[in-house]
């Protein structure tokens, strides 16, 4: 006999109410998980791993950069490091050739430092900068975390929790499988560039309300150190400042965002002035667009001036700006006799840059691991990003454009010049947080959804025992049908015991029951577990 059939007799019974909707309490283990502390600890612990890893067992110093198919990237930013170190100051960007503007300044001084500390030949001054570029890998988690938890505020925070969502960015930036080897295999400025990407993400969401000139002289200054270690972030900047505009509390005043572009300018004079002094012409920030544009615009393979030939003896001959000058000219002719050619190569500049050139091909005849997790990892980022903008774009309306700029406006000057999916990885950091809201998004319907459903039950249970009359209860599951459960149970208490009811109440496990397919519940279950 069921134990629930025969109830104590009840002379007087308390009113009963709804079980609660709200979420239960963050356990330890879910605090430490989203603490930005902890997942800090854990990203620096994973690259400099990676980095021994990358490092270990070989002799390569700062010198075999670009003479080692380790390393992807870099041999230009060390030949100035090394003019620099020796008293030359910006030239040299490889053998032979004269002053540049080759890349601009921030990056290559860190690493004249670095060599003037560790040596310029030695083995130290590669790893001192790789567990730099590693830890600046790491350091991004902190303006990711803290930029999605200012995103989610308090109207998608009700249900989830700012800190998860913040926590869910900074673990997708965590597990990324290129993050760390990126950081070892180029030595470029693509790390730092992503963390200044995300701390200019952050402020920008900060400065907003800031009525303090300080904060806002303190922004531009961010825009500055960007702008001379990046400068394709030039593209969104003029977004930024109107968004700033735009979303400011009114009276809308642009006297604080024009300190900020005042002084992110101020931070590029020196070295303008520098290139006008060297070449005579305006060089804002670099030289290269012209070769650039020529090489991948011109209907044939374009050679590098880096290695002997005829374009280096042109280059030799010319100078560095009117070399490049002449091949924007010749790329530019070039696009206007084949506008056909430069669209379907611009096209497959777009796949490299998100994927990679034929992706599914290349997918399938690759048979590295390495390279597959990477493709899966980028393929399902860019899948949740979708659906975090529409998260975004519904909830939180007035972040949608500042966001969906990033991804629509800084890869443009690659798409027509040079993309490689390596350029993609400063903007990766923005695109975790968009995914984040994906995932949350997709726990916290089916949260709601179930909390509706518990509610609804109990209301109903309240409702029969007050009236005694059990048959009117309705599954809600069970749209227009009479009597939710098989056996029609005799008192109030016989609903609490059936499974079934149970189960439709949500008192089964901390997780919603009730998912709408295995990939859903397999994201509701580890998004929970922060």
């Amino acid at each position: 006999m069921n134990a629930f059939s025969q109830p104590a007799p009840v002379t007087a019974r308390e009113p009963l109410t709804p079980v609660s909707a709200s979420p239960p309490p963050l356990t330890s283990l879910r605090r430490l998980l989203a603490r930005p502390a902890f997942i800090f600890a854990v990203a620096l612990t994973l690259r400099l791993a990676t980095a021994a890893i990358f490092l270990g067992g070989g002799h390569e110093t700062i010198d075999s950069v670009g003479f080692s198919n380790k390393f992807t990237e870099g041999y230009e930013m060390v030949g100035i490091a090394r003019s620099l170190t020796s008293g030359h100051g910006f030239s040299a960007p490889w053998p032979g050739a004269g002053p540049t503007a080759w890349i601009t300044p921030v990056m290559p001084a860190i690493l004249a430092a670095d060599m003037l500390v560790f040596g310029v030949h030695t083995r130290a001054t590669l790893i001192v900068f790789v567990i730099f570029n590693e830890l600046c890998s790491a350091l991004t988690i902190f303006p990711v975390f803290f930029a999605a938890r200012r995103i989610a505020g308090d109207r998608i925070s009700e249900d989830i929790g700012a800190d998860r969502i913040g926590g869910l960015a900074a673990w997708l930036c965590v597990l990324s499988p290129v993050a760390g080897l990126a950081a070892c295999k180029l030595i470029w400025y693509t790390t730092l560039s992503g963390l200044l990407a995300a701390l200019l993400l952050w402020a920008t969401l900060s400065v907003r309300d800031s009525e303090k000139p300080v904060a806002w002289i303190g922004y531009g200054l961010l825009w500055g150190t960007q702008l001379m270690t990046h400068p394709s972030f030039l593209v969104w900047m003029p977004v930024a400042l109107l968004w700033l505009v735009w979303a400011r509390p009114r009276p809308k005043s642009t006297a604080l965002p024009a300190l900020a572009c005042f002084t992110a300018v101020l931070c590029c004079v020196p070295w303008t002035l520098r290139n006008f002094a060297v070449f005579h012409h305006f060089v804002p920030f670099r030289s290269n667009f012209g070769l650039e544009l020529w090489r991948y615009n011109h209907g044939g393979e374009g050679a590098h001036p880096n290695r002997p030939g005829a374009e280096h003896d042109a280059f030799a001959s010319l100078g560095e700006y009117a070399y490049t000058q002449k091949k924007e000219y010749e790329a530019l002719a070039w696009i206007g006799k084949h506008p056909g050619g430069f669209v379907q190569a611009t096209a497959q500049r777009v796949m490299s840059f998100w994927l990679t050139a034929h992706p599914l091909t290349t997918f399938a005849r690759r048979s590295e691991w390495f390279f597959k997790v990477k493709s899966l990892y980028i393929c399902a980022l860019l899948v949740m990003s979708v659906g975090g903008f529409n998260t975004i774009r519904r909830e939180r309306p007035e972040y949608f454009w500042l966001l969906a700029s990033f991804p629509a406006v800084f890869p443009l000057l690659y798409y027509i010049t040079l993309a490689h999916d390596f350029h993609r990885f400063p903007i990766d950091p923005v695109l975790a947080i968009i995914a984040a809201f994906a995932a949350t998004a997709w726990l916290r319907t089916e949260l709601s959804d179930d909390s509706s459903v518990s509610a609804r039950i109990n209301t109903a249970f309240i409702n029969a025992a007050d009236r005694g009359n059990y048959d009117q209860v309705r599954d809600p599951h069970v749209s227009g049908r009479s009597g939710g459960a098989t056996d029609r149970p005799k008192s109030y208490y016989d609903f609490i015991g059936n499974a079934r009811w149970k189960r439709l109440a949500g008192q089964v496990g901390s997780c919603p029951v009730r998912l709408r397919s295995p990939a859903h519940s397999v994201v509701c279950r580890c998004v929970s577990a922060l």
